[in-house]
């Protein structure tokens, strides 16, 4: 992912702003990121962060995209992107601040003791990524091997949903969307999907308001 993320994310929210249509645009990138932290992750938890992570979180440490087209469609849609950052995605909501980075910055935030066994061994190694505010439900990054990409991952509660996506192609399309709500639903398989039983307009959404929107990798709903 090229260095001009940060710039092409602030060139959208500019251009919504300038659109009659939305309202309540608030771009705010995070800050620089810090080399101590990529070294504890490194350090502590024996991860080798990919390009496709770093590159990203070095234009700009995490992320919030927030906007409003109040009147594109019956009901309000809506744009809410927020990704952590780096130290809050590995070291948890204190971050650096925290003594260790072990599975337990996460307890009551993203598992909780009376989960599964296998559902918290699984959170338990997953690391935090893009929360959705005012929804039980987020993003999570599963490594495996240590040098190798991320696996990408949806959480609601004690339910996991494999998101197909490789990383880069993920930031992509949150440009392309520009974080319209729950876009990634569209990135489960079929069988998850039938399991979730979700009325899933987000992919019809984006187009609705961006039709040049590169979003083919985004499955339209089965039925």
């Amino acid at each position: 992912m090229p260095e001009s993320y940060r710039d092409r994310l602030a060139d959208l929210a500019e251009s919504l702003r300038q659109d009659d249509r939305f309202t309540d645009v608030v771009f705010e990138p995070g800050g620089e990121l810090a080399e101590s932290v990529v070294e504890r992750v490194r350090s502590e938890l024996q991860i080798e962060l990919p390009e496709s992570l770093l590159s990203v979180y070095r234009a700009m440490n995490g992320l919030s995209l927030t906007w409003v087209a109040p009147q594109a469609a019956s009901e309000p849609i809506t744009g809410d992107t927020w990704i952590l950052p780096l130290e809050e995605a590995f070291g948890g909501p204190r971050g650096m601040q925290e003594k260790t980075w072990d599975s337990r910055v996460f307890e009551d935030v993203l598992w909780f003791d009376d989960y599964p066994a296998k559902v918290k061994k699984f959170l338990k190694s997953a690391r935090r990524f893009q929360p959705f505010r005012g929804y039980s439900a987020e993003v999570v990054l599963k490594f495996g091997d240590v040098s190798s990409e991320p696996e990408l991952w949806l959480v609601q509660g004690e339910d996991l949903y494999r998101l197909h996506c490789e990383l880069e192609s993920y930031w992509e399309l949150l440009v392309e969307t520009r974080g319209t709500g729950y876009w990634q639903y569209h990135l489960l398989s079929s069988e998850d999907e039938a399991v979730l039983n979700l009325d899933l307009p987000y992919r019809e959404q984006v187009l609705l308001l961006f039709p040049d929107a590169r979003i083919e990798q985004l499955r339209p709903p089965e039925g």
